[in-house]
């Protein structure tokens, strides 16, 4: 006959490592329910907006396409360009048409609908999509041109310099890809050696390697930077236009930037190089 007092501590061991079990188990599948939502969540439905030719003159139809991945099966049924809202804000809200079903299956869905655009005017158009709640989604912009406009043909943005006056430069911003404007920075030095501050702007392009624009100087009211420093950010108290700006390109790095006077005698000349 066995030993009760083995028997018994079998039966405890075996009623253990149930119980050990049973623990473990719970452990794993609360575990499962804390992460199982994160890790399955769907992607955001935020719409993708293109439109073709992004860039492109007046009276050239655009392709626009608004599509994505919507986290259910009630994708929306259509969009619907507000064409009338153009002329007042030059821009073209598209409202996304969403599905009002009761039930939706869970299936995270793509979708993609077009629609054409024919902008008149020259100049930067938002295309804006939202959902029925209004609350937009997305956004991006095209570029329209006048149809007498020319395009550059070389990109301007970067740090030029004048070997010759080295220490002296222009910083140049050009939306090339885009609107193909152009805003700069021109440093350089007065008669007494101070630094002066000039921009280059409001132009346009008469060839498609000359730019013609105005050229501007800014100044700041006499007051004191405080710890002794000779220097400090301060707001413009007056802006005076100089003249105009003429910049000819003659390679992607090599230009020549006049600054003329109103009856167009040049001030100032620099052949200037990419740095």
């Amino acid at each position: 006959m066995k030993n009760p007092s083995l028997m018994k501590m079998a039966l405890f061991n075996l009623l253990a490592s149930l119980f050990l079990g049973l623990v473990s188990l719970f452990a794993v599948a609360s575990a499962f329910a804390q992460s199982g939502p994160t890790e399955l969540a769907p992607p955001p439905s935020t719409p993708r907006i293109s439109v073709v030719p992004l860039l492109a003159q007046t009276g050239v139809e655009r392709t626009i396409t608004v599509s994505g991945v919507w986290p259910n099966g009630c994708i929306p049924t259509g969009i619907t360009p507000m064409r009338e809202a153009v002329s007042l804000t030059r821009s073209l809200p598209i409202r996304l048409e969403i599905s009002t079903f009761p039930v939706c299956t869970l299936a995270i869905t793509p979708y993609s609908y077009t629609t054409t655009f024919t902008p008149t005017a020259a100049g930067d158009y938002r295309i804006i999509a939202y959902g029925s709640d209004g609350v937009t989604n997305n956004e991006i912009l095209m570029a329209v041109r006048s149809l007498d406009a020319n395009r550059s043909l070389y990109n301007l943005t970067g740090n030029w310099f004048d070997p010759t006056t080295s220490g002296s430069g222009v910083v140049f911003i050009h939306s090339y890809t885009t609107t193909d404007a152009v805003f700069g920075g021109w440093f350089m030095y007065g008669q007494n050696g101070d630094a002066r501050w000039y921009s280059v702007q409001e132009g346009r392009w008469r060839e498609n390697n000359e730019w013609n624009g105005t050229l501007y100087e800014t100044s700041a009211a006499p007051q004191s930077c405080g710890n002794n420093l000779s220097a400090c950010p301060l707001p413009f108290s007056n802006l005076r236009r100089v003249g105009s700006v003429r910049i000819t390109m003659s390679g992607r790095s090599e230009a020549k930037i006049e600054a003329l006077l109103a009856s167009g005698t040049p001030l100032f000349t620099s052949n200037v190089v990419k740095n």
